[in-house]
């Protein structure tokens, strides 16, 4: 049976992206910094500026 999310949590462990252990959490202090702000991207573009 396929699941999208296992199979995704098995492939970003295999990278070495996330911990091998629960809970899950970036493995990497890089990817730590940038994941969050790839994935709250259009987030952070929707957000104006006052001057």
């Amino acid at each position: 049976m396929f699941d999208n999310y296992d199979d995704s949590l098995l492939y970003c462990r295999d990278l070495g992206i996330i911990s091998e252990t629960k809970p899950i959490r970036i493995a990497n202090e890089i990817y730590r910094e940038i994941i969050p702000r790839v994935l709250n991207r259009n987030l952070q573009d929707s957000i104006e500026e006052e001057c």
